[in-house]
C-alpha cells in the first residue's frame, strides 16, 4: 500500500487481526485530537459503531451528523394555493404509477424506498414485511430502488424477487436492484 513497509502496515493498519483501513484514522484522532472528531454517517450508525468495533472504544465520543441535505439541492415549491398542490401530488402519483408498472390509482397508498439496500437502512425489515404488507393492505404499492450492498441488502433482494415473480402483486410492486437512469 502506498510503497510502505509491510511491517508498518502489520503494526499501524490491522485491528482484531484484520486489515483495517479505519484504524490509523482513529489513532491520528486519538494522538492529535485527544480522540474527538470522529464523525458517522448518522446518529444510529455512530451508536452501533462505537458499541460494535473495539477500535472505537476508548474514543471520548463518536458523533453522528444529521445527514441532511444542503440548502441548495432542496426543492422549491411554489407556493399556490392547497388545490394546485394537491393537483401536483395526484399528477405525480399518476406518473410514478405509470412509469414503475404498477396499478394507476389515485387511492393507493405508495410506499417509496429509494437508497443502498444494506443493514443499516432495514433492508431486512423491509423484505420482510413486504407480503404481509401487500396482502393486507389492498391499497398499499410499493416501489424499492437502489443498489446490493451487503449480505442484507442481498437477502432483500432473494426475497423481494421471489415475491415480484409469484405475480400476486405484479401490478402493485416495482423492484430494482440497482440504479436507473
Amino acid at each position: 500500500i502506498f510503497d510502505l513497509p509491510p511491517d508498518r502496515i502489520r503494526q499501524e493498519c490491522f485491528a482484531e487481526g484484520k486489515f483495517s483501513m479505519l484504524k490509523p484514522a482513529i489513532d491520528h484522532a486519538r494522538a492529535y485530537q485527544e480522540g474527538y472528531g470522529v464523525c458517522a454517517v448518522s446518529k444510529n450508525y455512530a451508536l452501533e459503531a462505537a458499541q460494535k468495533h473495539p477500535v472505537f472504544w476508548g474514543l471520548p465520543e463518536v458523533r453522528g451528523i444529521e445527514n441532511c441535505m444542503p440548502e441548495d439541492e432542496r426543492i422549491i415549491f411554489p407556493t399556490d394555493d392547497a388545490a394546485a398542490y394537491l393537483e401536483r401530488r395526484r399528477s405525480a402519483k399518476r406518473f410514478i404509477q405509470k412509469e414503475y408498472g404498477l396499478r394507476e390509482d389515485a387511492d393507493a397508498r405508495l410506499f417509496v424506498f429509494v437508497g443502498r439496500w444494506v443493514k443499516q437502512k432495514g433492508m431486512d425489515y423491509i423484505a420482510d414485511v413486504a407480503p404481509w404488507m401487500l396482502r393486507t393492505y389492498k391499497d398499499a404499492q410499493l416501489i424499492m430502488i437502489g443498489p446490493i450492498g451487503d449480505s442484507y441488502g442481498t437477502y432483500a433482494h432473494e426475497k423481494m424477487r421471489s415475491l415480484k415473480k409469484a405475480d400476486a402483486f405484479a401490478d402493485r410492486l416495482f423492484v430494482h436492484a440497482g440504479f436507473l437512469r
